[in-house]
């Protein structure tokens, strides 16, 4: 029955063939009848009848003059021989019938013309050189032109002949080819039984890849039957996502028939008749004919569908169980916090204080390195309490720990032991070093209760004790217990002092304990005397001896508060640091400088200097080198600058006085007595050498660049905070220029420019409330197919008064300012949202690639906005496309990665933007996740015209299908620009040539459309 079937199959389309080619061997017969290429017989017999007309007149001229008798006889053998001819007559010069055959009188009528038609000829007859006498032909018509009448013509028994005769002979010759051609005959009926108890789909093809064998799990796959897979290409069964003109370049089978090697493990998605889409495993084996020729190729489909699901699923809950992971970990961090922490001061609590402190006690005692631990007690705490109440004494407990807190270092510990009572530990700082911490902890407890309370009270102090490892303390407990037994000699000996234990103080009574200040450092010290006798006349103290003695302990204590006095004074006017005036001091400074200008007509110039990259500095080689690096360049401005110069250690704003030796990387220079602008311009560029030369910290060179901007006193103002606010405003401007090493000179169109910043600041953020964004779409174009492959999303700010604005207006400016993640998360909602629209109107093929700028990258949450952006909408990972370019990128490459790899490993394409502007290193090409790469459109530009950017582009793209990567070529704008990239073998292009960027409703009518 299959047979049969199969017979019927083939005879029936063999017939309606021949019969078609029947018809149109018949067509090109008529044709060329109609246009004169076959034989005419109307024109034959004109031809024929012309030639015995003029054959008849020379022989009937030859018998009027030699045999006049047989003249009657020939014409009449002539009207008896020759059909056609039906009558014939001879007439003489005076129109008389001299001579007649047949009917001619009736025949001829009544023709009376002197010419020669088609069935009347005349035949003049010539003797002696005169017309003798006339010959009248009568001929039968000539045969008609129509149809009907023409019926039994030599071209309709031809066609006649090819309908009946070329039918058939049409039908076996096609019958023969169909069962040559058959590709079930390749393959015998029982192969095809084997191959259809597999349970993975199989494919055999021929050397032109059709399919000569599809077994009935293949089939089945597609909803389709065996048979009807026969003689189809393999190519053309409508493999997803698979350029129509590409497919020798991507399809594994054409890879195995072209290098008769086996291709295996590759992946192809297709969509079948149920709209589900089928994933599978491809592995392709070449078929080796004679001579080790490829004849064909057999196929393995692995159908991965629902493991491919499955593997979406766990990645899902790995990424689910990485978050809630997080969490935990966050969560534990908390929890680890709090149980280690005292909850009123945020120090370590008594518990967690001795394990930390063993650990670090074992280290030193290990290393044979320095440890010394502080105990701190506020002084009279009780009185505080009750004077002021517990709340009150909670501030100024929470007030001791803030300064024990600043005072210590990152890896020192600071413990709570209950009450007012404080313990601090200090790894590798000695006994000395200890006890210069323990006093900036004691003054500083003592000036911030009287700054902060002032008269109101209450003025606070603490007393300390300070002890060292070196001391013998054989555990911590020993050791604090040093550091608490100075501080009881501390508190009983006076209080708001700091002590230092010492083991022959630890018997003594109290009566014989004497403190004394060293002067030279600050630190009180415990120095204990032995009694010795006494005679008589020692016991008895006069009252005059105890006067002079309390006058010089007077006296001792009005020096040291004079000494106290100045280094304070010193401390608010001085950089701690560099020892460079502060702030405060510059604006004094300033202010002189102004009042000697206007009295002797001088000028004066305010310039700040800001050490570029300082921050990535103290990152890589530490604060303390950092500040080794601000001391040597302090030194070198003192030394290159006149002593007259002011010269000061500046903060980021110029209102704030800054006493810190932390964090400061800005410097400014007062110029005063100057003569003329060119003065301040020759000290300038003495500052700028400076920077020229290499720094050396720690026997390691260190290059660093500075940005100058400089005021005058009075042409630019005549006020310390106006000069300021003036040349930090154009030291700003010199940071935007382009090199290093720049100085700048304020002017008034600074100012207005920054009030411009200051309006645009406050514009995007009514912008960034009010939503004022659109997105515009620019379709990218598969130069192959011709067809629209995905879009980008650019943003517009559509202003209230000023229309709509390109991003060239705002994004760098919000990038600078810190609203670009704000900005992106709204640009990222959008873009999601249009997606999905264009998702429901049946839009399946095309990506919206979405632009991610540096700050973006650096948010470690990102990853997991976007993945629930698209949780939201619901919307296939494979819609969306990440743009970043190579210098976001280089801000934190390992942060950067790990984000795009869990993006990537979702379905999400990533895409390297302005490809070729960047760093374009293969080595860090490599290791990305990257699907695209974007040829940046100043390479495009003049492609047709210059070598050097056509033998860079061409480069790029074949480098990126080396590494099986897509290219996208944007700011195509010509015909001649896309030609040439059609012969690079480009992918996409991007541009006006194609289009601009459109608002969403006119890019979804291109799409519909394309």
């Amino acid at each position: 029955m299959n047979k049969l079937t199969k017979k019927v199959s083939h005879i029936l389309p063999a017939m309606r063939i021949s019969f078609a080619l029947v018809l149109l061997t018949i067509s090109l017969l008529l044709i060329g009848d109609l246009i004169g290429f076959t034989p005419n017989e109307r024109q034959a017999e004109l031809r024929a009848r012309k030639i015995i007309s003029e054959s008849l007149a020379i022989q009937f001229s030859i018998l009027a003059v030699n045999a006049e008798s047989q003249f009657y006889h020939f014409l009449e053998v002539i009207v008896n021989r020759d059909n056609t001819i039906l009558t014939a007559g001879i007439r003489n010069n005076d129109g008389d019938l001299v001579f007649h055959v047949g009917n001619h009188t009736e025949q001829w009528g009544d023709y009376k013309s002197q010419k020669s038609t088609a069935n009347n000829i005349l035949v003049p007859i010539f003797k002696e050189g005169k017309i003798w006498r006339t010959v009248e032909l009568k001929f039968a018509p000539l045969r008609p032109d129509s149809f009907p009448d023409n019926i039994d013509s030599s071209i309709y028994k031809l066609v006649l002949f090819i309908l009946i005769f070329g039918f058939f002979a049409y039908l076996l010759f096609i019958l023969r080819t169909l069962r040559q051609l058959d590709p079930s005959a390749v393959v015998p009926e029982r192969v095809n039984a084997a191959f259809d108890t597999l349970a993975e789909g199989v494919l055999i093809l021929d050397e032109k890849e059709q399919i000569v064998l599809a077994n009935k799990a293949f089939a089945e796959k597609l909803g389709r039957t065996p048979s009807s897979l026969l003689g189809i290409k393999a190519s053309e069964l409508n493999w997803k996502d698979k350029p129509k003109d590409t497919v020798k370049e991507i399809l594994p089978w054409t890879s195995a028939l072209q290098s008769g090697k086996t291709n295996m493990g590759y992946k192809l998605d297709l969509p079948v008749s149920s709209g589900a889409v089928k994933k599978f495993v491809v592995n392709c084996a070449p078929i080796s004919g004679d001579h080790n020729i490829t004849q064909g190729v057999l196929i393995t489909f692995n159908d991965v569908t629902v493991l491919e699901q499955k593997n979406i699923e766990l990645s899902s809950l790995v990424s689910q169980l990485e978050i809630t992971q997080v969490e935990v970990t966050q969560q534990n961090k908390e929890l680890h916090f709090l149980s280690t922490r005292d909850p009123l001061t945020g120090c370590l609590n008594r518990r967690a204080f001795y394990e930390a402190f063993g650990i670090e006690f074992a280290k030193a005692k290990k290393e044979g390195s320095e440890l010394s631990c502080l105990m701190a007690d506020i002084d009279h705490f009780k009185l505080v309490n009750d004077n002021y109440g517990h709340s009150r004494g909670d501030d100024i407990i929470q007030l001791l720990a803030d300064i024990l807190h600043s005072n210590s270092r990152k890896n020192d510990l600071v413990g709570r032991y209950g009450g007012e009572e404080f313990c601090v530990v200090l790894p590798g700082l000695s006994a000395d070093d200890a006890i210069s911490v323990a006093e900036r902890i004691r003054l500083g407890i003592m000036n911030d209760s009287i700054r902060i309370y002032e008269e109101a009270g209450p003025n606070v102090t603490a007393s300390l004790g300070v002890a060292s490892i070196f001391d013998h303390a054989a555990n911590p407990a020993e050791l604090n217990d040093q550091a608490d037994k100075a501080l009881y000699v501390a508190k009983e000996s006076g209080r708001n002092r700091v002590i230092r234990w010492n083991p022959r103080q630890e018997k003594l009574p109290e009566s014989e304990v004497k403190t004394s200040e060293s002067t030279a450092g600050l630190q009180p010290l415990v120095t204990a005397h032995s009694t010795t006798p006494s005679d008589d006349k020692e016991q008895t103290t006069s009252s005059t001896a105890e006067i002079n003695r309390l006058q010089i302990q007077i006296k001792e204590l009005e020096s040291l508060a004079s000494k106290f006095s100045q280094e304070l004074q010193y401390s608010q006017n001085y950089d701690s640091l560099t020892n460079l005036p502060n702030q405060a001091l510059f604006y004094d400074r300033i202010a002189q400088a102004i009042i000697r200008g206007h009295r002797y007509d001088y000028l004066a110039g305010v310039v700040t200097i800001d050490v570029s990259l300082f921050n990535e500095i103290n990152s890589s080689i530490g604060r303390a080198s950092g500040d080794i690096l601000l001391k040597e360049l302090a030194d070198r401005l003192i030394g290159v600058l006149r002593k007259t110069d002011g010269l000061t250690l500046l903060s980021h704003t110029f209102n704030e006085v800054t006493i810190s030796r932390f964090g400061a990387d800005e410097f400014g220079v007062l110029l005063t007595d100057l003569k003329s602008k060119d003065s301040a311009t020759w000290i300038i560029e003495r500052i700028l050498d400076i920077f020229s030369l290499p720094f050396e910290v720690n026997s390691q060179k260190i290059y660093i660049t500075c940005n100058l901007g400089v005021s005058l006193f009075p042409v630019d103002a005549d006020g310390p905070e106006e000069l300021i606010r003036q040349s930090l405003a154009a030291k700003q401007h010199a940071k935007q220029m382009p090199g290093k090493n720049n100085f700048q000179y304020y002017d008034a169109q600074m100012q207005t420019f920054s009030k411009q910043q200051m309006q645009l600041e406050i514009e995007i953020r009514r912008a960034i409330k009010n939503e004022e964004w659109m997105l515009f779409y620019q379709p990218k174009v598969d130069i192959a197919s011709g067809k629209i492959k995905g879009v980008e999303a650019l943003i517009r700010w559509n202003h209230p008064e000023q229309g709509i604005l390109s991003p060239y207006h705002f994004i760098e400016f919000a990038e600078k300012r810190g609203f670009i993640e704000e900005i992106g998360s709204w640009v990222l909602k959008t873009a999601c949202a249009q997606a999905k629209e264009w998702l429901s109107l049946g839009i399946e093929d095309v990506k919206v690639a979405i632009n991610l700028a540096p700050d973006q990258l650096r948010h470690k949450y990102l990853a997991k906005q976007i993945l629930a952006m698209l949780d939201e909408f619901e919307l296939p990972p494979r819609h969306i496309e990440l743009e970043v370019t190579e210098t976001s990128l280089m801000y934190d490459l390992n942060a950067a990665l790990d984000i795009l790899n869990r993006l990537h490993c979702r379905g999400i394409a990533i895409t390297i933007d302005d490809f070729g502007t960047g760093y374009s290193s293969l080595s860090y090409l490599k290791n990305l996740p990257v699907d695209t790469l974007k040829i940046d459109r100043s390479f495009i530009i003049d492609i047709v015209t210059d070598d050097y950017d056509k033998n860079i582009v061409k480069t790029v793209i074949s480098m990126a299908h080396g590494m099986d990567l897509l290219v996208v070529a944007e700011g195509v704008e010509t015909q001649e620009q896309y030609d040439l990239l059609q012969t690079m073998s480009c992918d996409v292009i991007q541009g006006y040539l194609f289009s601009k960027p459109l608002p969403a409703s006119e890019v979804t009518k291109l799409l519909l459309e394309s």
